[in-house]
């Protein structure tokens, strides 16, 4: 695993096929992957105009104005293709109706079942 993360972070090989999940959901945690410094696939499939916006999302404060940043991030990739997503993991749960207390997490957890109760 060392030598893969090494060889992916460096850009010395042609084709990364792996998973990666942020650490929390965040537009930031998507976002960072690409920064050509700092992300896991920057020097493989950054660009100066994505670490642009990264630092621009980053140090903005206004919510709409930072949701609107990282869509042009979106924008750059789509147009650039800069990164070609094979899947997104996707968490489902089914339970019956009297069931309460039941949350989603994006994390390891995907159901904290401490919190769970039937309902009398």
């Amino acid at each position: 695993m060392d030598e893969w993360v090494d060889a992916t972070t460096r850009g010395t090989v042609d084709f990364v096929l792996g998973r990666w999940q942020a650490d929390f959901p965040d537009a930031d945690s998507f976002a960072n992957i690409l920064d050509t410094k700092e992300g896991l696939l920057g020097r493989l499939c950054g660009s100066a105009e994505v670490d642009r916006l990264i630092a621009r999302g980053r140090s903005e404060t206004s919510p709409p104005a930072r949701h609107a940043i990282y869509r042009q991030i979106e924008e750059t990739i789509a147009r650039e293709v800069l990164l070609i997503p094979l899947f997104h993991e996707q968490t489902y749960r089914f339970v019956r109706p009297e069931v309460e207390g039941l949350s989603l997490s994006h994390g390891s957890v995907a159901v904290n079942y401490a919190s769970l109760r039937i309902r009398g």
